[in-house]
Formats: C-alpha cells, sequence, structure tokens
C-alpha cells in the first residue's frame, strides 16, 4: 500500500475518488473533474490517497485549506477507506500524512475535523491520533 499527495488526477483515479465519495456520501453529485483539477493545482485542496498493490485507490482524505481574514484555517474532509479496505491502518495512514502536512503549510495553526458520531471508528482513531472533541455550534443551511 502507498499513500501520497496527488498532484494531478487522470481519468481512471478521478473515478476511483469518486466511487470512493459515494461510500461517504451516497447522495453526492459526481465530482467535477476541472474544478477538483483546479483546487488540488492551486493548492487550496491537498488530497492524500492511499492505493493497493495494484494501483487501486482504497482510501482518501482531502485537507482543505481555507483562507479568513485572521489567518489561514485547516480542515480534513472526505475520509474514506474501502469496506474491504478497512482495519489495515490505511485510515491512519491518511491522517499521519495530512497533519505532517498540515503542519508545514501553516505551523502552530489548527486542524480541524467533524465526523458523525455513528462513526465509532473513525472518531476512536481520531482520538488516538491526538484529536480532541470539543462543544460547538455547527450550524448548516441548505441552498
Amino acid at each position: 500500500m502507498k499513500t501520497y499527495l496527488v498532484k494531478e488526477l487522470d481519468t481512471l483515479h478521478l473515478q476511483q475518488v469518486d466511487n470512493l465519495l459515494h461510500l461517504l456520501s451516497p447522495g453526492a453529485g459526481e465530482i467535477d473533474a476541472v474544478r477538483l483539477s483546479k483546487l488540488i493545482r492551486e493548492e487550496m485542496i491537498c488530497l492524500f490517497v492511499t492505493e493497493d498493490d495494484s494501483g487501486r485507490i482504497v482510501g482518501m482524505l482531502s485537507l482543505c485549506i481555507c483562507p479568513t481574514l485572521a489567518k489561514d484555517k485547516l480542515w480534513i474532509e472526505d475520509v474514506i477507506v474501502d469496506e474491504s479496505c478497512r482495519g489495515k491502518g490505511i485510515g491512519r495512514s491518511l491522517v499521519q500524512k495530512a497533519v505532517a502536512h498540515a503542519e508545514t503549510l501553516a505551523p502552530g495553526s489548527r486542524l480541524y475535523l467533524t465526523s458523525n458520531p455513528t462513526r465509532m471508528a473513525a472518531r476512536e482513531l481520531y482520538a488516538s491520533e491526538g484529536f480532541e472533541q470539543y462543544e460547538t455550534g455547527v450550524f448548516r443551511i441548505q441552498l
């Protein structure tokens, strides 16, 4: 298995990333290839993937850089590992790569993530990697 930061996505890998995204969020629309390529190129999204020995993407994570007036905020999003590959350390490897990269991008900043309370294994992983749960009031509206 190999975990790395994606610099460019070819059509096959884009489809594999799209498939994983739909495992995480079944209602998600299809990934806009042009938009994703632009975000990767401009380093607004750092996409980490794990490939198995055959070159198939079996896990992914997005490190998102959100510029604000005061400083950049960094968020981990879209963490998913193919069901057939869970329990093999792929999620941990992805999180560790993202944390290390975030430290180079914005030393001393905070790195955030949210996790559905039903995803117990993921939440245990995040806690074991040093993430602390804190009370927040997340609001959203459907546009």
